[in-house]
């Protein structure tokens, strides 16, 4: 019995650890013309060995009819803009329409360049990290 309250207790705290480790406040990026666009900070363990933090977005169609945002994700790290001033197309180019309340969020152990966004290597550490991003001409257009 008190090997099985033991082990019901780990599993309590560890996913209460996991919890608490995976998941961050939402901030506000951007709100234009009824789209909301948030973040969290959010950590995945790709291995035991090599731990990385993603900005996870989620953009949300707050209007009463549909849209289509456009934009191009531009990374700053350390303070260099990596994806700025290339020639079109970069893979940092993005078109999403999106019903009315319709909400795109991303997955943090999803591969997806529109909706996760690499902040920062946790394990093994590194000096490279992420210090601005932004969504370069984004434009909002009713359906």
């Amino acid at each position: 019995m008190k090997h099985q309250l033991t082990a019901i207790t780990t599993v309590f705290l560890l996913s209460l650890f996991l919890y608490a480790y995976s998941t961050e406040q939402e901030v506000l990026y951007k709100e234009q013309d009824g789209v909301r666009i948030t973040y969290t900070k959010q950590q995945r363990a790709h291995t035991q060995e090599q731990v990385m933090e993603y900005l996870v977005l989620k953009i949300e169609n707050r209007n009463t009819h549909g849209v289509t945002i456009t934009w191009k994700l531009d990374l700053w790290y350390n303070d260099l803009c990596r994806t700025c001033d290339q020639p079109s197309p970069t893979g940092y180019e993005f078109t999403k329409t999106l019903q009315p309340g319709e909400v795109l969020e991303g997955n943090v152990q999803e591969d997806d360049l529109m909706l996760r966004i690499w902040y920062r290597s946790v394990k093994p550490t590194s000096d490279v990290v992420l210090t601005r991003f932004e969504f370069t001409n984004l434009e909002v257009q009713q359906n």
